[in-house]
C-alpha cells in the first residue's frame, strides 16, 4: 500500500519516476554511500539527520514529530 501512495504523490509533484526501496531503520545512510543515491525521502528525524552525511539532499515532509527537524541539506 505505502508503495503505491508513495508513487501516487511523487508523479503529482512532478518527480521522475524510477525504483523505490523502503529499508528499515539504521541501514539507510549505509545504503545510500554505498550505492551513490543522490537524494532521499525520509520522515525519520534520527534517519534525515545521518543521511545529510551521504546524499545531497533529504526531502522530509513536515509531521508533528520532525517539524524541528533543521539541517544543510534537509
Amino acid at each position: 500500500m505505502s508503495v503505491n501512495i508513495t508513487r501516487k504523490w511523487l508523479v503529482e509533484r512532478g518527480f521522475p519516476s524510477g525504483g523505490l526501496l523502503f529499508l528499515p531503520r539504521g541501514y539507510k545512510k549505509r545504503f545510500a554511500a554505498s550505492y551513490r543515491i543522490d537524494l532521499f525521502f525520509e520522515d525519520d528525524p534520527v534517519e534525515a539527520t545521518g543521511l545529510q552525511e551521504a546524499v545531497s539532499r533529504v526531502y522530509m515532509l513536515e509531521w508533528p514529530y520532525n517539524r524541528n527537524v533543521k539541517g544543510r541539506y534537509i
